[in-house]
């Protein structure tokens, strides 16, 4: 692999290949040499002449654009890789976490609000009637989130 990806990598501005496969063995070569840090912002991208409908090229980015790369003059450039003291550099476990959790906020966030939407467009009567059901299922049930509801009560009451 060292001879097919000489460090530092001699090419035109960034790293091109003509397919993804090509591409992700140069991202995973340099990762097992730690030219390129194992972080969640390191992903493959598409790059071509922008009129085709399909990518034509790929090549690895760092979203946060910290690669390292001298330039050689007349559009020839050496790519190092990842700078060695990265400020952004986040671990790739940590990066999915974030993701994940990112992803869960946004399904929560998307029910509430159309829970909310679908309560408002209920008549006045409906509004006072929904939440006196609830409770009252509650109260059956002997939850402890009733009794929880009925101190809150009588808290704001003053009680």
């Amino acid at each position: 692999m060292s001879k097919k990806f000489p460090f530092p990598y001699q090419c035109e501005n960034f790293p091109i290949f003509k397919t993804k496969n090509e591409a992700q063995t140069f991202i995973e070569a340099y990762q097992a040499k730690g030219h390129i840090k194992r972080c969640s912002h390191v992903k493959l991208d598409t790059c071509g002449d922008g009129h085709s409908w399909y990518a034509e090229f790929y090549r690895p980015k760092c979203e946060e654009d910290s690669f390292e790369s001298q330039d050689q003059g007349r559009s020839e450039s050496l790519f190092f890789g990842c700078p060695a003291d990265c400020k952004f550099y986040e671990p790739a476990w940590l990066g999915k976490i974030k993701r994940w959790r990112k992803n869960c906020r946004r399904s929560f966030r998307q029910f509430v609000v159309a829970t909310l939407d679908r309560y408002q467009s209920f008549s006045p009567t409906a509004q006072i009637l929904w939440p006196l059901i609830i409770l009252a299922i509650l109260a059956l049930l002997g939850s402890p989130l009733f009794e929880m509801i009925l101190r809150g009560f009588g808290v704001i009451l003053g009680n």
